[in-house]
């Protein structure tokens, strides 16, 4: 029998994994091979990305009434599921 001869490996490295490090669940922020003063990027918190420093009494008292409304919805959605379980079930089960 002839044995299968897979490409050989040119030696050429396609993603460099040397940095990439395992987490711990338990400690999110622990570093294994990093001091500790440095932190990595996602850690950072990024000025432009902030929300809610630039709005208004207004615009929060809307964003939470829009909020309050959306969930409003979702728990009357499942309010009207549920009633029309229980007249469904009453009409099968009665005599």
């Amino acid at each position: 029998m002839r044995k299968q001869i897979d490409e050989e490996d040119d030696g050429r490295v396609i993603a460099d994994m040397g940095t990439v490090h395992k987490r711990s669940f338990l400690l999110p922020e622990a570093m294994t091979d990093r001091s500790r003063n440095e932190k990595p990027e996602y850690l950072i918190p990024n000025q432009k990305q902030t929300a809610g420093d630039d709005l208004t009494r207004e615009e929060s008292r809307w964003y939470i009434l829009g909020a309050l409304k959306a969930g409003f919805l979702i728990w009357l959605a499942y309010a009207v599921g549920f009633g029309l379980f229980l007249l469904l079930i009453t009409l099968l089960f009665r005599h």
